[in-house]
Order: C-alpha cells, then structure tokens, then sequence
C-alpha cells in the first residue's frame, strides 16, 4: 500500500463519520461554529488514531463518537475559562 492509498483509504474511512461526529458535537455545545471547530479537531485525532482506521464499522463509530464528544467537551471548558 503507498502512501497515497493509505491517505486515501483513511479519508473515506473519515467521511463515514464527518456527520457523526458533527452531530454529536452540535448536540452538545449548541452552536454550529463551536460544533464545526470540535468537529475538525475530533476528525483530525481519528485521522492520526490507529484503532480507527483498523477498527470494524460499529467499533469504529463509537470511537468516532467518543471522538466527538471529548472534543466538544474540551472546547466547552475553554469557553468557561474564556468567560
């Protein structure tokens, strides 16, 4: 497998769970520019997790899900501690 294929592969695997992971995010801190930022960092962690990419599909979204919310999460305490 090259390099590119492995990109490849791994940004297919990451479309499977964009609306997820926006989702989830939205739910939790309510507003769709927060929920956009959390989701970027949420992708961008699974991007570099290797039981996602080798993970089956239910495994697999549940640690997009837990990606998500750790993500939303942390991006609510900053708020806090900015306000």
């Amino acid at each position: 497998m090259t390099g590119d294929t492995t990109l490849v592969d791994k940004i297919v695997l990451l479309r499977t769970v964009e609306a997820l992971v926006f989702q989830v995010s939205l739910y939790l801190l309510g507003d769709e520019n927060e929920a956009e930022a959390a989701a970027k960092e949420a992708l961008l962690t699974l991007y570099s997790c290797p039981k996602f990419s080798l993970a089956k599909d239910e495994d697999r979204m549940n640690i997009a899900k837990r990606s998500a919310i750790s993500a939303a999460v942390s991006r609510s305490a900053c708020r806090r501690k900015q306000a």
